[in-house]
């Protein structure tokens, strides 16, 4: 390699970006909550949520965003809906903390 890249390496996993478009979504309106998945089964939706959390598959930097499920009886069959709310909180949040002495 001829030249140096100084870049931020990318997060961690071979699918980084799987749900780009919807952390963009996120990102256009931030602070509100919106549900963004549903599914029959509660572990596949707490996998997403920790996905979104640990700012993995599009939803960088760690922090950045937060989720949350919630399970519902589907009006119609009386089936368990498991929902993935998210929202994006913004990176400001993320700063590092100041020295100590200097506030």
């Amino acid at each position: 390699m001829s030249e140096f890249i100084w870049e931020e390496p990318p997060v961690w996993g071979f699918n980084n970006a799987k749900y780009h478009r919807e952390a963009e979504v996120l990102k256009s309106r931030p602070g509100e909550w919106c549900r963004l998945f549903e599914f029959s089964r509660q572990g596949r939706a707490n996998t997403l949520t920790q996905t979104i959390k640990k700012g993995q598959a599009g939803f960088a930097p760690m922090g950045a965003f937060e989720a949350v499920t919630r399970t519902v009886k589907s009006g119609q069959t009386g089936d368990r809906i498991v929902y993935v709310y998210a929202r994006y909180k913004g990176v400001a949040e993320l700063s590092s903390p100041s020295p100590r002495g200097e506030e």
